[in-house]
């Protein structure tokens, strides 16, 4: 009994690695590699018998006549419909993608804009501040002497 709920278990665990697109194109860029390949060989094949370098086989013929009459006919035009609805869906998919990634960085953009204009007015603040403590401390000083130079002259009347 245990045996059995396991295999379900691993029966509904998934393969971390299937799932991912870069293994699905890889898989998919060997095939198509592979389908080249073969197809090249038949069209070798064709041709040697052709010109009769090799001699006909019937039963690779049949099986070549097989293959092609299995193909699904791609000019009609519920098939060609279907394919530019599904191109079409896509295409809006990766439309709304784009309009989604621009407005995203455009609003990183504006945040970012914000904090630098809040930064600037930050340190022109300081400075501001720095300039009229400067000027503050400059003021006391004149204040200071002038009354360091008033009390002088006191003294010396006073004398």
């Amino acid at each position: 009994m245990e045996a059995v709920g396991v295999e379900h278990l691993l029966r509904d665990i998934k393969d971390v690695t299937e799932g991912s697109l870069v293994k699905q194109i890889s898989n998919k860029v060997l095939s198509l590699k592979a389908l080249i390949e073969r197809l090249s060989e038949i069209s070798n094949y064709l041709e040697l018998v052709l010109n009769k370098s090799y001699p006909m086989n019937n039963q690779i013929i049949s099986n070549l006549q097989e293959i092609v009459n299995l193909l699904p006919n791609l000019s009609g035009e519920k098939t060609v419909r279907s394919f530019s609805v599904l191109t079409n869906e896509m295409m809006q998919t990766i439309y709304v993608a784009s309009i989604i990634r621009t407005i995203t960085a455009l609003h990183k953009l504006i945040n970012n804009r914000i904090d630098n204009k809040e930064r600037e007015l930050a340190i022109e603040k300081r400075e501001h501040d720095k300039i009229l403590a400067a000027q503050k401390k400059e003021k006391a000083k004149e204040e200071k002497s002038e009354d360091d130079k008033s009390e002088a002259m006191k003294d010396i009347d006073k004398k």
